[in-house]
């Protein structure tokens, strides 16, 4: 279990979810295990990929858009604006 944490920490580290924890041949409860965490790696290193995709598809949307549009939080601060709005109110 020791040498499974140590190659988590290590993905961690490198922040590389293409990464994988080597499994052994044997059907022991760290095999599982290893096998179990690789699933999840892949499974998150997906929704990376996606969530990637789709940032990439609303910026495209967002900056292509003739209308101003803009993202704010609760206390008004702006998180995104669009060319549209730079190009409007930039001095």
């Amino acid at each position: 279990i020791e040498a499974l944490a140590d190659e988590l920490r290590a993905i961690t580290r490198a922040d590389d979810l293409s990464a994988r924890v080597s499994t052994d041949e044997a059907r022991d409860e760290v095999a599982a295990l290893s096998g179990a965490v690789n699933g999840l790696l892949h499974s998150v290193e997906s929704s990376r990929e996606e969530l990637q995709i789709s940032e990439h598809r609303f910026r495209a949307f967002m900056d292509n858009s003739p209308a101003v549009a803009y993202i704010k939080d609760r206390e008004g601060r702006l998180l995104y604006v669009n060319a549209r709005f730079e190009t409007q109110f930039s001095q």
